[in-house]
């Protein structure tokens, strides 16, 4: 980070270098709230304070899209936003011309970032007057590391959020650098085989129900994939179809009369976004991984859940 070399140097900055820097690390920090906040974001805060940061002008910069050129911009971007999937990951692209430079940029981005829910968002602004490129980015997983991916066009900041300046570049030529960039260097999204149980307990679909609930509660299990007897996957079945023949006194009655046959499942190349979208869509707890058919894996929502806290 500059800003701990300079504090390293103790070197002092005007106070216009200063405003400027800190209402950087307010945008990319999200207000110092974003879980990649760390300690040296603060003593850099605290050092530009010192060499005369002006919190009134960063809060002037930062405001939430109050201005009319920025709710302008705000739906022109909407209106002409690129969705794209780059190694599994699913990436919105902006790009933008601008007769001159405009304050609040990071703040139109962050709203549409929020909105569209991607894996990451990348702005790419070129001001005319002077000449000069702005990329504004933000990912939602650590893998899309920004501060590492906008090395190489002289930004930086945090896993992220991060921005960079190109300067006398024609815009153009800089957001196909990055999408470029992108596609030789981001890192494959990981996928349903990266995470999914190998070993995967089953239930025959001639058990009975009392069978069943002695072998879930056996292995620990809220629920397992049913298979018919040429071991070809035919339901779920989870604590909650159990229920149903306990309170009924049907223990004794056949699985395949009381599991679910209507299967949600997934490849084994499926990104996690997806598999996101399918458990919580279908309202699934158990998620069977098929390979041309056959059943290689399972992903519950708690191994979801771990994956998700990690991302």
């Amino acid at each position: 980070m500059i800003g701990m070399e300079l504090i390293a140097r103790r070197l002092s900055i005007s106070h216009k270098d200063a405003t400027i820097a800190l209402t950087g690390i307010y945008a990319d920090t999200g207000g110092f709230v974003h879980d990649t906040v760390c300690e040296d974001d603060f003593r850099v805060a605290s050092y530009l304070l010192k060499n005369g940061a002006e919190i009134k002008l960063v809060n002037n910069f930062l405001k939430s899209l109050k201005e009319k050129y920025q709710l302008s911009l705000f739906h022109d971007i909407m209106n002409t936003l690129v969705w794209q999937n780059i190694k599994g990951h699913q990436i919105i692209f902006s790009y933008y011309s601008m007769e001159k430079q405009a304050g609040g940029l990071a703040e139109v981005v962050e709203e549409i970032f929020n909105i569209e829910n991607p894996d990451a968002i990348f702005g790419v602004f070129h001001f005319e007057k002077p000449d000069s490129t702005v990329i504004i980015a933000r990912s939602q997983k650590n893998i899309i590391d920004l501060n590492e991916i906008l090395k190489p066009f002289g930004g930086g900041g945090h896993a992220k959020a991060a921005s960079a300046l190109v300067k006398k570049e024609k815009g153009r030529v800089v957001f196909a650098g990055l999408l470029k960039h992108l596609e030789d260097h981001l890192e494959h999204a990981v996928t349903a085989a990266q995470i999914m149980i190998k070993k995967v307990f089953t239930i025959n679909e001639n058990w009975s129900l009392l069978e069943a609930s002695r072998f879930l509660e056996d292995v620990d299990l809220s629920g397992a994939p049913v298979l018919n007897d040429n071991n070809e996957l035919v339901g779920m079945l989870t604590l909650r179809d159990i229920m149903k023949g306990r309170k009924n006194n049907q223990m004794n009655s056949p699985v395949k009369g009381f599991m679910k046959m209507k299967l949600i499942t997934c490849p084994p190349d499926a990104t996690m976004r997806e598999i996101e979208d399918l458990m919580f869509i279908n309202s699934i707890g158990h998620l069977p991984v098929l390979d041309h058919g056959s059943l290689i894996g399972i992903i519950t929502r708690a191994d979801l859940l771990v994956f998700l806290q990690r991302k």
